[in-house]
């Protein structure tokens, strides 16, 4: 039992036979244009599977699989689950503290502990290095690769220096450092190696080390006794240290802050860029440039277009104590916090933003935007809150007047703003504000003469030159159900209501006496095909005068002239619950749901009503995207927002979601490819090509994985068994494939992968088996 013990642990820690090494080539990384909180953003803790919550290493090998050091041991994640290896489970690993993980390019994983073994893991062995045998008294911090393929570990009682399966020699005061503790290293772009210690920035010259930028002297509260009068004097202890691709030295400190080195000058950044009390435990530039600076209590910084930003606990990072950042092969961000689990930041379609500090608050029931730009949006607590910066913040100056759930929001042609919802009716002018009426107020829309026109259960209300007064529509009852109203650009009044349909109708210019609409004067659009009764929730007017009117289970409909059609499940509509039809500036119009929201194109959809095509793709969005809940709110007027800048926002259950049409990344890096498990006739077989197996019944199953990390739930998957298959099968999300009563013969099972933006990997992986036939 303790051979095959080995063998399926040895498995699991290196690569199986057979699987394809995609290379990063297409990956675009993150946009530093964007603000940190419009990445998308997801943490994964103990309780998704990690061993335990501080993340102290990340590293990604070859394969593609995520490895992830923690206090209780090594993880192994595929996107969709770990894999955890710990002292009871795995042969040489003598200590769960992983402190350190490094792949070299010639694809062996190193790992360190903090008791001071240092592992080697690859062609299908993981054991210690060999080396001297008083390791154990050392802790190891990082491991580094230089572009001689030598990998350097840093300690707490030396510099050690690996070459492929041994440790050469560990350097220490004997060998010119100023002290045995080493806290980082790094290779400029000259090749000169730069070792950082509690005393200051020390250089390799030959098989020994001189000082090259002298730390403390002693009349700092560290006390290491050195006293230097150099030119270069950092008076602060070096903890980190990072040379760019500029050929700048970052250099990271205890209580100083974030120094830079360039062209022979050594500049304190200052409380401008990390303060001066965040202790720096880690510095890391990613692919597009960006520096990434973790702090020991006030979590993430960035330094990208000549700027520096932050993202903490505040803004929804799982925690503040930044231990270890890691870009993989898709340009996600990785950070590892202690005692917080593990944050992914991607350059998802969709950014998600909390509003409150509870889940009522996070219940988002409209949005819109204020006279100052700001987004402004209305929660279930009864609250509005405004974006300020990168957060939404509480917004007093209209919560003080909005009682209840807005429904509406209107800057009218006077820079008047307006508030509609369950509390009433408010106008903001100026510094001012007026609640003019009580009551439920479901919409709001301005006509071509500048008046105000409000919906509600009472009737329909005007406002005019300062009045507020009941629209006359005679006796009909058909005016207390009125949920919104519109106005096209022939300045026709478009009429919703809750049962009775949409209604069209020409409003009279401003005249003396009461305004009044004749009812024989209002034309009624059919619901189309709609079998079933239905309420109408909103409307909206396309760029082409088009009228999108959405219901609540009834599908889509839309009003051209007088003509009116209807979009359900047969013509390809996801949902025929929606809540809004909302059109970008790209020629697509977006439909939030109960269950994530469809985007199509309008040339799509005009010709299926032409009868030009028979149905129309919807593309979905969900949980995958960056949006933290798929279950959107609506049936408002305000169910959905295109900001001045065109970008779309929409509320949800647990916040407001934002997407930009003009910069929706798509991911160009096909997954790469493993074979996991293969089973013959029941019995574990071997993920490896050139197995011949013994006579059986010819049952097979195949258990793969597609491995992308940007959105892995939506890894899609086809297989092809050749000698048997004819053409590729088509398998979904689907990771796993079933073969019975299998011929004896000589067989290749190929799989192939592809990434939530449909990006396949081709090549995919194969395994070549024989099953041996009976005697």
């Amino acid at each position: 039992m303790r051979s095959r013990r080995m063998w399926l642990v040895l498995a699991l820690l290196t690569a199986p036979a057979g699987w394809c090494v995609c290379e990063s080539a297409g990956a675009d990384g993150l946009d530093p244009s964007r603000e940190i909180v419009q990445y998308a953003h997801r943490a994964w803790t103990k309780r998704d599977g990690l061993p335990q919550n501080t993340v102290g290493a990340i590293a990604q090998t070859p394969d593609g699989y995520m490895w992830f050091g923690t206090v209780e041991g090594l993880s192994r994640f595929d996107g969709m689950a770990f894999r955890n290896f710990n002292v009871r489970n795995t042969p040489h690993l003598l200590m769960n503290y992983i402190s350190a993980l490094c792949v070299a390019r010639d694809s062996t994983l190193y790992i360190g502990n903090y008791g001071g073994t240092i592992l080697r893991s690859r062609n299908g062995t993981i054991r210690p290095l060999a080396g001297p045998n008083d390791l154990e008294q050392l802790m190891i911090r990082d491991l580094v690769e230089d572009r001689q393929g030598n990998i350097w570990a840093t300690s707490t009682n030396g510099l050690i220096l690996i070459k492929g399966d041994s440790i050469r020699k560990v350097y220490t005061m004997a060998d010119g450092l100023p002290l045995h503790m080493v806290n980082a290293v790094c290779e400029t772009s000259r090749g000169s190696l730069l070792v950082a210690t509690p005393a200051g920035i020390w250089i390799r010259n030959g098989d020994c080390f001189e000082p090259w930028m002298k730390g403390p002297d002693t009349k700092t509260k560290l006390g290491y006794g050195f006293e230097f009068a150099t030119p270069h004097v950092l008076g602060a202890v070096p903890t980190q240290l990072l040379c760019d691709r500029d050929g700048s030295l970052w250099i990271g400190t205890a209580d100083r802050g974030l120094f830079v080195y360039r062209q022979g000058t050594l500049t304190p950044l200052g409380e401008g860029a990390v303060p001066l009390d965040s202790h720096i435990l880690r510095l890391y530039q990613d692919s597009r440039g960006s520096v990434w600076i973790g702090t020991a209590k006030r979590g993430l910084y960035r330094f990208a277009d000549g700027r520096f930003t932050s993202f903490n606990s505040e803004d929804g990072l799982s925690g503040n104590e930044v231990m270890s950042l890691f870009e993989d092969r898709e340009g996600n961000l990785w950070a590892g916090v202690s005692t917080a689990g593990v944050n992914r930041f991607t350059n998802s379609r969709f950014t998600t933003f909390r509003v409150g500090s509870n889940v009522i608050e996070n219940m988002v029931w409209s949005v819109g935007e204020d006279p100052k730009g700001r987004i402004v949006v209305s929660t279930a607590a009864g609250t509005l809150f405004a974006y300020e910066t990168k957060r939404f913040l509480p917004a007093p100056e209209y919560s003080k007047q909005v009682m209840g759930v807005a429904s509406a929001y209107l800057r009218d042609r006077s820079g008047a703003f307006w508030i509609t919802g369950s509390g009433g009716l408010v106008r903001y002018a100026g510094s001012s504000s007026k609640h003019l009426a009580s009551g439920n107020f479901t919409g709001v829309a301005e006509d071509p003469y500048g008046r105000l026109w409000f919906p509600s259960p009472e009737g329909i209300f005007v406002y005019d030159h300062g009045r507020l007064t009941r629209v006359e529509i005679g006796k009909s009852k058909i005016q207390y159900s009125a949920r919104q109203i519109i106005f096209d650009k022939k300045g026709n009044l478009w009429l919703a209501t809750r049962s009775h349909g949409v209604g069209r109708v020409h409003v009279p210019p401003p005249a003396a006496g009461p305004l009044a609409i004749d009812t024989s004067d209002i034309h009624w659009v059919s619901r189309g095909r709609a079998k079933t009764p239905a309420w109408i929730l909103t409307m909206s007017l396309d760029s082409l005068g088009g009228l999108w009117v959405t219901t609540m289970g009834a599908g889509l409909m839309c009003v051209r002239g007088d003509s009116v059609k209807t979009i359900t499940s047969n013509e390809g509509l996801p949902e025929e619950f929606i809540y809004t039809a909302l059109p970008d500036d790209k020629g697509s119009l977006w439909f939030p749901s109960n269950n994530g929201v469809y985007r199509a194109r309008t040339d799509d959809l005009y010709a299926l009503l032409d009868g030009a095509r028979e149905t129309v793709p919807f593309e979905p969005f969900g949980l995958s995207d960056g949006i933290y809940s798929d279950e959107f709110n609506g049936g408002y007027q305000a169910s959905a927002l295109k900001g001045s800048d065109g970008r779309l926002w929409f509320p949800t259950t647990a916040g407001v979601v934002m997407v930009d049409p003009a910069k929706m990344p798509t991911n160009r890096v096909p997954p790469a490819v493993v074979i996991e498990r293969v089973k013959v006739n029941n019995i574990e077989g071997v993920a490896a090509s050139g197995i011949t197996y013994p006579p059986g019944a010819g049952d097979l199953e195949f258990h793969f994985m597609g491995l992308s990390f940007t959105a892995p739930e939506r890894v899609r998957y086809r297989y092809l068994l050749e000698g048997f298959n004819r053409q590729w099968i088509e398998a979904g999300d689907r990771r796993d494939a079933f073969y019975t009563n299998i011929p004896p013969g000589t067989y290749r099972f190929r799989v192939q992968a592809a990434n939530s933006n449909g990006v396949w990997n081709e090549a995919g992986t194969a395994i070549a088996f024989t099953l041996r036939p009976h005697y």
